[in-house]
């Protein structure tokens, strides 16, 4: 094996550096956007450059909610105040009959259980999500 001998400086007068003269020479005279936007004979279309179109980082489009989804939000959010409701009338000294009890109750039974298969559910998918970002692609 023989060792690898390092290359000789180049003198910088056998250097060309492109300059904006050459470089507009040797597109015709034009700049660089302007190249971008000039049509190509036979070939796919220019991409369009311009200060409508500035770069930046790409975003992807949120996608929307499910409608299911914000069903559920939606009504646990309605029990929910329901049952604030139900503690501030309490709170303030209100007597309640036997049948406003049992719905309380009924109304605090079902609430719990949604809460309950919603974290379940945010367990089950935030545990998917890193499933998928662990897989090798």
């Amino acid at each position: 094996m023989r060792p690898i001998s390092p290359m000789p400086p180049i003198p910088a007068e056998q250097v060309a550096l492109p300059t904006r003269a050459t470089a507009a020479a040797a597109s015709g005279g034009h700049g660089f956007a302007e190249a971008l936007r000039a049509p190509t004979p036979g070939g796919p279309p220019r991409i369009s450059v311009g200060p409508d179109r500035a770069a930046g980082p790409l975003r992807p489009e949120p996608s929307p909610v499910p409608k299911e989804v914000v069903e559920v939000l939606t009504e646990l959010r309605r029990d929910e105040r329901r049952l604030d409701r139900f503690l501030r009338r309490a709170l303030a000294g209100q007597q309640f009959e036997m049948p406003q009890l049992v719905a309380l109750q009924s109304l605090a039974f079902k609430y719990s259980q949604r809460v309950e298969l919603l974290g379940k559910l945010v367990d089950r998918l935030t545990g998917a999500v890193k499933q998928t970002l662990r897989m090798q692609v």
